[in-house]
């Protein structure tokens, strides 16, 4: 089901959540990055926040999706946040039967996303999810390491910003603090060289604490029987 985040006033709120049967979550008091935990398709906002385009602004670094609902439309200011790209549409709060509509298009654009777009410093590329290995955080060079099966790529994202853009493909999982891992690029663990061995021979070096834990996910995130 999809989840929407809310972020209206209380009669809006109720009225959306007789009308729908979305998994909403009401997420005005939730810092930008905690939003990303909860995995949601949209955001809808409304215009009695009067800070909507500070809001907006921090939101639009996490690419988090809004959709943002006015009795009053200031064609203006409306103008600026979609050139800004700091929202994804707009509806008139008598409107809100046609959030559906929208919601059908998002999931099918999401669908259409079968690739990752890195964008790096120096350069921007598109890659296969399957080709990423790991994702990892340098504390040497304070950026996240993306590990392919031949390139290595930096970003200044943070990896609970990573975390929260891949979320919507179930084979990345976060494993600890510093690292991401590829569930389907896994072909073994060697737990007396403590090394996490993927089915290109690529190693990550990890605990022996942290390879019993990403056992259990490796284990359960296949059909598997134990010889």
């Amino acid at each position: 089901m999809n989840r929407i985040a809310l972020e209206i006033d209380r009669n809006l709120e109720i009225l959306l959540r007789e009308y729908y049967e979305y998994d909403f979550i009401n997420t005005v008091n939730y810092e930008v990055h905690d939003i990303l935990k909860e995995d949601i398709t949209l955001l809808i906002m409304d215009d009695s926040d009067k800070n909507a385009e500070l809001r907006l602004k921090l939101l639009k670094k996490y690419n988090i999706k809004v959709l943002f609902l006015s009795s009053d439309f200031d064609i203006q200011i409306l103008r600026k946040y979609i050139r800004e790209n700091l929202i994804f549409d707009f509806l008139k709060k008598k409107d809100y039967q046609l959030i559906e509509e929208i919601m059908g298009f998002i999931t099918t654009q999401n669908n259409a996303k079968n690739k990752l777009f890195i964008d790096t410093s120096s350069m921007k590329v598109l890659v296969e999810p399957h080709d990423i290995l790991y994702i990892s955080y340098s504390k040497v060079i304070r950026k996240s390491v993306i590990k392919t099966s031949d390139q290595e790529y930096f970003t200044a994202r943070h990896l609970f910003e990573i975390e929260g853009l891949l979320s919507r493909f179930s084979e990345f999982v976060r494993i600890e603090r510093s690292n991401i891992v590829n569930m389907n690029r896994i072909s073994g663990i060697n737990f007396k060289e403590e090394m996490l061995i993927f089915d290109n021979n690529e190693i990550l070096q990890l605990s022996r604490r942290i390879l019993k834990k990403l056992e259990t996910f490796w284990i359960n995130s296949e059909d598997v029987i134990k010889l």
